[in-house]
């Protein structure tokens, strides 16, 4: 006898710190995390640029800023490293990349010199 195929499910923790339960069907679409990625990518460059300001503001570094703030050390690099893609991929607006960038530049140039 042959069994019924089942159904593959997973569960995904996504930056929100919510499970999200996904199911693959037939065309093997995931369904409900595509939006939670792409808030998750927009507030994670809102944070990168809160943490960008409070830098340059207090003239310390990156690292220490995002410490201070609750995130790890490598926290905008990682924003920094995955921007381009987000903006392409539509996660994120042109105006949140513009002005992450614009804010790196300016952290560039006035705290590292």
């Amino acid at each position: 006898m042959l069994a019924k195929a089942k159904r593959k499910s997973s569960t995904r923790r996504v930056e929100n710190k919510r499970n999200v339960a996904t199911s693959t069907g037939r065309n093997n679409k995931t369904t409900a995390v595509t939006s939670q990625r792409r808030n998750a990518s927009s507030n994670s460059v809102d944070n990168g640029i809160k943490i960008l300001e409070f830098a340059i503001k207090n003239r310390i570094s990156v690292s220490r800023a995002s410490v201070q703030k609750g995130r790890g050390r490598n926290y905008i690099s990682d924003i920094k490293a995955n921007l381009s893609v987000n903006q392409k991929a539509g996660n994120i607006s042109k105006t949140q990349y513009t002005t992450f960038s614009n804010l790196y530049k300016q952290y560039k140039r006035e705290v590292l010199g």
